[in-house]
């Protein structure tokens, strides 16, 4: 971790109450396939699940992942091992519930790719096999006979919104 985001971190943990240091909460809100709300005590705390990418909402199968997401962690208690910090302030972590890693489930179903940009912690080789085994058997996105990873298509989109502005 970079001393900058080292201190942040440690910032961010004397920021809230102690009980929240356990990082486990009831999740409270899902704002698509790879962001939740945790709530830790009296605190919101937004949380971007780390070493993925799912689909935009307006993207082929967006909704679908957000929709996977919400039917797994909606109303539940989960832990969150945070990795870091992203720019727009939202803690990065590994989400689990009970013995399941939902990072790497929504992979495996086929509702993110393995995000390489960000994965660098241990277990993202293991992640990548899962894309490819959920590719291989064609699971959830991979349905689609080109799917455009999401990094791409926001890309894409950007561009798009360039080129109509200079019209």
């Amino acid at each position: 971790m970079c001393v900058r985001q080292t201190i942040l971190v440690f910032l961010w943990f004397f920021s809230f109450s102690f009980t929240c240091h356990a990082w486990s909460g009831k999740v409270i809100r899902i704002a698509d396939g790879d962001t939740i709300t945790v709530q830790c005590g009296v605190e919101e705390i937004k949380v971007r699940l780390y070493g993925i990418d799912c689909p935009e909402d307006d993207q082929a199968f967006g909704q679908d992942a957000t929709d996977f997401l919400s039917s797994q962690v909606s109303d539940e208690i989960v832990d969150v091992e945070i990795l870091d910090i992203d720019q727009y302030h939202r803690i990065v972590g590994i989400v689990s519930m009970k013995s399941l890693v939902i990072n790497l489930d929504l992979i495996e179903r086929g509702y993110a790719w393995f995000y390489p940009q960000y994965c660098k912690a241990s277990a993202c080789k293991a992640w990548l096999k899962a894309e490819a085994k959920a590719k291989a058997a064609r699971r959830g996105l991979w349905k689609d006979s080109m799917p455009v990873a999401p990094w791409q298509y926001r890309k894409l989109s950007k561009q798009k919104k360039h080129e109509i502005a200079l019209d």
